[in-house]
């Protein structure tokens, strides 16, 4: 006879998600700009057609790099860069 295997009383808490710099995702860089105060209108304009947008200051640069994503895979990212293109956007992929 046999037995079944009793489910576990509590599940566990599923693991926290890794931080973006580590994970491996992909993100979409839209443009750059010598200032965040430049970089603002542009992020402005993505968040309200319901992209994730950050403007992020260079860690090479002294440039602002206003990013949308991160993505998990090339597949999604290129979904979403097809969309911005249509917007008139020239993303470039950043891993």
């Amino acid at each position: 006879k046999e037995k079944e295997k009793p489910a576990p009383a509590t599940a566990a808490p599923p693991p926290a998600p890794a931080p973006a710099a580590d994970s491996g995702a992909i993100s979409l860089q839209v443009n750059v700009f010598s200032s965040a105060e430049a970089a603002d209108p542009v992020a402005g304009l993505l968040k309200r057609k319901n992209f994730p947008v950050t403007v992020v200051p260079g860690t090479t640069d002294h440039y602002f790099h206003v990013l949308v994503g991160p993505y998990s895979n090339m597949k999604e990212a290129d979904a979403v860069k097809k969309k911005l293109e249509e917007e008139g956007f020239k993303p470039i992929v950043k891993k």
